[in-house]
């Protein structure tokens, strides 16, 4: 498993925190439920005080974010692009199948395919009126 943790020591208000809490929250339920390749399954997420040393608990103040999810063997996207000079033909078809296959999941995400109650990630965007 693998441990995400926003601080809320991390340079931003408690105002810009409580939005991302509330964000990371909807973001973080619709994933628990999301089961398909290219997605990372997320096991649980909740607040709680800031990651601290042994008995260090009772001087800190703040809040944190706390994402659980499952491990994934690879290289993050960085990376992976880093790895590739796109200097053949081959290597800009393989990127472009992976940027290709990132977009799909992405769309299907914020289309409300996701979950079985078809709830539409909030940070989606409705499609144009024609």
């Amino acid at each position: 498993m693998v441990v995400k943790v926003l601080d809320s020591k991390t340079t931003i208000t408690p105002d810009v925190f409580d939005r991302i809490s509330q964000k990371w929250n909807e973001q973080a339920e619709l994933l628990r439920f999301v089961h398909r390749p290219g997605v990372v399954g997320v096991r649980e997420h909740f607040e709680g005080p800031p990651i601290h040393r042994p008995g260090e608990s009772s001087t800190l103040t703040g809040r944190a974010l706390v994402l659980v999810m499952n491990h994934v063997d690879g290289l993050d996207l960085r990376d992976w692009r880093a790895e590739r000079t796109l200097a053949t033909a081959a290597e800009r078809r393989e990127v472009m199948r992976t940027l290709e296959q990132l977009a799909d999941v992405l769309d299907w995400l914020h289309s409300g395919k996701a979950t079985p109650s078809g709830a539409r990630s909030s940070t989606a965007t409705s499609p144009p009126a024609m």
